[in-house]
C-alpha cells in the first residue's frame, strides 16, 4: 500500500518534467526493501503509465535497461538471495539479542519455595543434571494469558516421561517450545537437547530431536519411499539400512511397499512414529501417539515405543492414564505449571494418600434404611481408624457405600503388646489388604453386605485429585 500510494501521489502531483526522475528515485528506494514495489514498477512499465517508457520524444529501445525492466529484475534476484539467507538464519535458531525488561522474567525464588516438594526436587535436580532433555524455567505468554508458567523438567536416556494435563494445560505449547517453533517469553527460559540449547543453537538441537505429531502422514509415497525421503532430509548416510531397521522396529515390514495414504489408522500412527526415529535421534517427542487407535493397535504401538526406548529420552503427551501407566517411568502433571512430578509408582504413593477404595452394596439394596447404612459406616470407622465415607444421603444412593481406608489402618487390637505392635507396623501392604478382605468376609452377613470391591488408587485417581486441589487453591 505504501508503494502504490507513493506512485499515485507522484503521478498526480509531481511536475511533468520531474516525473521520470522522481519515479526512479522512488523505485530504487522502495525497491530495496519491497519486492512488491518491483512488481508494481514492472506492471506500470507494461501498461506504459505516465511516460515510464518515454525517452524524450521516443520510446526506450532496450527493455532490459536498468531504468526499465532491468532494475526490477536485478532487485528481485538480489532480494531472493537476501531473504532466503534471512530465512535460513532464522530457522537455524539465531535471534537478535534485543534488550528485554527483566520485570516478571527473573526466576522467582519465593514462588519456587511454595512449589510441592517433588516439583522443587525436580527443579534443583534438572538445573544441575546432564539429562538428554532439559526444560529450564519455561514460560510462555500469549497476550495476557500465561499458557506455560515456569516449567522445569528433565528426561534422561532410556526414560519415558508422560506429560499429563487437561485440555488447555499447555502440553502442546510446551512441545512447540521444545522444538523451537515458538520462542519463550522469558530470557531465562531454555531447552537443552543433548546439551545443545534450542535458543542459541537450534540447528544442532534439532538434529538430535525426533517428533511424532498428532496428525498422520498421508501421501502417495510408499512407506519405504516416505522414510527414505526423511532419512535423506536428516542427512542419514546409509539410507537403505536405516530405513529397513526402523520399519522392522515399528512393525511395518508387511506394509513397506504400501502407499502411506492406504494404511489403516493404526499403521499410519506407526509410520509417524517411524518418521520421528529416522536418523536415530537421542530425544523423542511423542504427541498422543496412540490417538484414534483400537485396543489391539494401541498395544502394538506401546510395544513399538518400548522397543525403541533404550538410549533415548522420550517425552510423551497423552490423555490415556493406562498408556501413561504402561509406558512411562516418570509422570509429570501439568496445568500451566507443574503440579506433581515423580516416578509413576512413586506418584501414586505420594499423592494417592495411601488409601484403599471400598465400594459395597447392602443386601437390602435401595430398601436399606439410613440407620443400616450408618451401622456399616460406623463399623468401618471403628475397625479401620481414619476411614472416610463418600456416600450420598439421597434415597437414590441408599444401599451403596463408598469408603476410603488408609493403607496403614489396622483393626484395633488392644491385646497386642508394644513388640507385637511394632511387628504389625511392618506388615506389607499386601498383608493388610488380605486382612481387610478376611474381616469383610467374616462380618459381611452380620453387616448385611451383599457385594463389595476393594481397589488401590490408580494414576487416574491421583491425576484428578491433584488437578482438583490445584483448582481449589486457585479459586481461593
Amino acid at each position: 500500500m505504501l508503494t502504490a500510494s507513493s506512485y499515485m501521489v507522484l503521478i498526480t502531483f509531481a511536475a511533468a518534467e520531474q516525473l521520470q526522475r522522481n519515479l526512479n528515485i522512488l523505485q530504487y528506494t522502495l525497491g530495496l526493501i519491497s519486492p512488491s514495489g518491483n512488481l508494481l514498477r514492472s506492471l506500470l512499465l507494461t501498461l506504459n503509465q505516465s511516460q515510464l517508457l518515454c525517452r524524450g520524444q521516443q520510446f526506450v529501445d532496450y527493455p532490459g535497461d536498468i531504468t526499465v525492466y532491468g532494475g526490477p529484475i536485478l532487485y528481485l534476484v538480489l532480494q531472493n538471495f537476501v531473504f532466503y539467507a534471512i530465512l535460513v538464519w532464522h530457522d537455524s535458531g539465531a535471534t537478535l539479542a534485543l534488550p528485554q525488561r527483566s520485570k516478571g522474567h527473573a526466576i522467582d525464588t519465593e514462588k519456587t519455595a511454595t512449589l510441592p516438594s517433588d516439583v522443587r526436587l525436580e527443579v534443583s535436580r534438572t538445573e544441575t543434571s546432564q539429562d538428554k532433555l532439559r526444560i529450564l524455567h519455561m514460560k510462555k505468554r500469549f497476550g495476557s494469558d500465561q499458557v506455560v508458567d515456569d516449567v522445569t523438567l528433565g528426561v534422561d536416556g532410556s526414560e519415558i516421561c508422560a506429560l499429563l494435563g487437561p485440555n488447555g494445560a499447555g502440553k502442546t505449547t510446551t512441545l512447540s517450545l521444545i522444538r523451537g517453533n515458538i520462542h519463550p517469553s522469558a530470557r531465562e527460559s531454555d531447552v537443552f537437547v543433548g546439551g545443545a540449547s534450542i535458543r542459541k543453537n537450534q540447528l544442532a538441537a534439532r538434529k538430535l530431536l525426533g517428533v511424532c505429531p498428532q496428525f498422520d502422514t498421508t501421501d502417495y509415497m510408499t512407506v519405504t519411499e516416505h522414510l527414505s525421503f526423511y532419512a535423506r532430509v536428516r542427512g542419514v548416510r546409509d539410507v537403505d539400512a536405516n530405513v529397513s531397521q526402523v520399519i522392522q522396529a515399528v512393525g511395518l515390514s508387511a506394509y513397506k511397499e504400501r502407499r502411506a495414504g492406504k494404511l489403516s489408522g493404526g499403521n499410519q500412527r506407526k509410520l509417524s512414529l517411524a518418521t520421528s526415529i529416522i536418523g536415530n535421534p537421542s530425544v523423542l517427542l511423542l504427541d498422543e501417539p496412540s490417538t484414534g487407535m483400537d485396543a489391539v493397535a494401541m498395544r502394538i504401538m506401546w510395544r513399538a515405543i518400548a522397543s525403541i526406548k533404550t538410549g533415548r529420552a522420550i517425552l510423551l503427551t497423552t490423555h490415556s492414564m493406562e498408556e501413561a501407566s504402561t509406558l512411562s517411568d516418570k509422570a509429570a502433571i501439568l496445568d500451566r505449571r507443574l503440579l506433581a512430578v515423580s516416578g509413576t509408582r512413586d506418584l501414586v504413593k505420594q499423592h494417592g494418600h495411601g488409601l484403599y477404595h471400598v465400594h459395597l452394596t447392602l443386601t437390602r439394596g435401595v430398601g436399606a434404611t439410613m440407620e443400616e447404612m450408618a451401622t456399616v459406616r460406623d463399623w468401618f470407622i471403628s475397625t479401620f481408624p481414619g476411614t472416610a465415607a463418600h456416600d450420598a444421603s439421597g434415597a437414590a444412593r441408599r444401599g451403596q457405600l463408598r469408603l476410603s481406608i488408609p493403607v496403614q489402618a489396622l483393626p484395633n487390637e488392644p491385646s497386642l503388646d508394644k513388640e507385637q505392635v511394632e511387628t504389625v507396623e511392618h506388615v506389607k501392604s499386601t498383608d493388610r489388604l488380605e486382612r481387610i478382605f478376611d474381616l469383610l468376609e467374616d462380618h459381611k452377613e452380620e453387616l448385611g453386605i451383599s457385594y463389595y470391591s476393594i481397589s488401590q488408587p490408580a494414576l487416574e485417581d491421583v491425576f484428578l485429585d491433584v488437578l482438583s486441589r490445584n483448582r481449589d487453591l486457585e479459586d481461593e
